[in-house]
């Protein structure tokens, strides 16, 4: 009986644990999607907001990273982008769009052998 029990608890406790993890997953998709719609606006701060708010429901969320590191990138901070795109290329090391942000930063930086690297990685994903 008392194995029965716990069984069943045990088995309730993955069944919410999985439910919870997809509503976060969804929770970070949403802010994501937000976080990109503010971009498109040239709404970079918002994005900004969004983006953090998809990280910090995913840290592991490359995609977020390197979509932060866009904004920032068009606000002219290029050392936050450069962390972000670094990050998201730490996370997914076949995210060429991150390869390619992480060249703009360094060739606006005046880094131009780094960039240039970074670009022919980003192309070499690409084919």
């Amino acid at each position: 009986m008392l194995f029965t029990i716990l069984l069943a608890m045990v088995i309730l406790s993955i069944v919410v644990l999985s439910r919870f993890t997809m509503h976060q997953g969804s929770q970070g998709r949403h802010y994501l999607n937000a976080g990109d719609a503010h971009h498109n606006k040239g709404e970079y701060e918002k994005a900004i907001a969004d983006y953090t708010r998809a990280i910090g429901i995913d840290t592991h969320s490359a995609e977020a990273y390197c979509s932060r590191g866009n904004s920032y990138f068009e606000i002219g901070k290029y050392e936050h982008a450069l962390a972000d795109y670094s990050k998201a290329i730490e996370l997914n090391p076949d995210l060429a769009d991150a390869y390619y942000g992480r060249g703009y930063a360094l060739l606006k930086k005046g880094e131009y052998d780094r960039g240039w690297a970074d670009f022919d990685k980003a192309i070499a994903l690409n084919n």
